[in-house]
């Protein structure tokens, strides 16, 4: 049989990762995203809301 190598002990170490602080651009972003959806959200409401208005109960 064919002898293996020893493992080598490697030293076991802690990694903290800490989050980014806030960029001022990310956060405009966001904003500006978070306004869009409220918009689509509130243009897709009122195009349903119209919409019924004109439908035609076949009874």
């Amino acid at each position: 049989m064919a002898e293996t190598a020893p493992a080598t002990e490697l030293p076991v170490g802690t990694l903290v990762v800490q989050p980014a602080p806030p960029s001022p651009e990310g956060q405009a972003d966001m904003l500006e995203l978070a306004g869009l959806f409220f918009v689509s959200a509130l243009v897709i409401f009122l195009a349903r809301r119209l919409l019924d208005l004109f439908r035609v109960d076949p009874e």
